[in-house]
């Protein structure tokens, strides 16, 4: 059996301009057990709205802040 995996795409750099391809990066990791009290989801679909662009602006807060991946 092969093992599964956790396709995601993930925020590189925050834009300050009209976003493009090089703000985003393409990761494929092992998917790991679920460890006490988690469980395992597997999304079918993904929706991305104009107000998630708010999210990916630097210097932009809403509902906490949130920091890019240090991967």
């Amino acid at each position: 059996m092969t093992a599964k995996k956790n396709r995601q795409w993930r925020l590189a750099a925050r834009s300050a301009g009209l976003m493009k391809d090089s703000d985003f990066r393409w990761v494929s990791e092992p998917v790991g057990s679920p460890a006490d009290g988690e469980i395992l989801v597997r999304n079918v679909y993904l929706s991305l709205d104009p107000a998630s662009r708010h999210f990916c602006q630097s210097g932009r807060r809403c509902a906490g802040s949130r920091s890019l991946y240090s991967y």
